[in-house]
């Protein structure tokens, strides 16, 4: 007997593509504004006071590729999602998974570099609200995927 798949699923699918593409191309275009501009050129790369924090805005530009990749990782997801496959479910989950714990990573490093300055509470600040953004949905996903009534809709 062949079963009617829900819409919820396709519109997710869609709903990914589309946001991973703009993840996509604004993180492209910053990467490549960032080395254009040259931020990657620090003299100071010898100090030995530098936490982790300072070590991912000094090198901005390949956490933004490293973004990029997630993104077509998505876009992948996504698309395939609509054709309700399995392994690109599973795609979603894993970069999930992997988006989580990087933002999270991020904002571990962060807190732990405004121990040491005073200064760097307004970047703490961006990234807790860049954690929430992101992670809730994210989280949501993991949700909505891991659903029993959705799981049966996967060949």
């Amino acid at each position: 007997m062949n079963t009617q798949k829900p819409k919820s699923i396709k519109n997710v699918g869609l709903i990914i593509a589309i946001l991973s593409g703009l993840v996509v191309f604004s993180n492209s275009m910053s990467a490549l504004m960032f080395t254009l501009l040259g931020f990657n050129d620090f003299e100071n790369t010898d100090a030995t006071d530098l936490t982790m924090i300072d070590y991912v805005f000094n090198n901005i530009s390949y956490f933004l590729l490293l973004l990029v990749v997630l993104g077509v990782l998505f876009f992948i997801g996504g698309i395939q999602l609509m054709k309700y496959k399995l392994w690109a479910k599973k795609l979603l989950l894993v970069s999930s998974i992997v988006l989580i714990t990087l933002l999270t990573l991020l904002l571990i490093s962060g807190i732990y570099a405004a121990f040491d300055d005073i200064e760097v509470i307004f970047a703490l600040s961006l990234i807790a609200f860049i954690w929430l953004v992101f992670s809730i949905p994210l989280l949501f996903l993991i949700r909505f995927l891991n659903k029993n009534e959705i799981r049966i809709h996967f060949n």
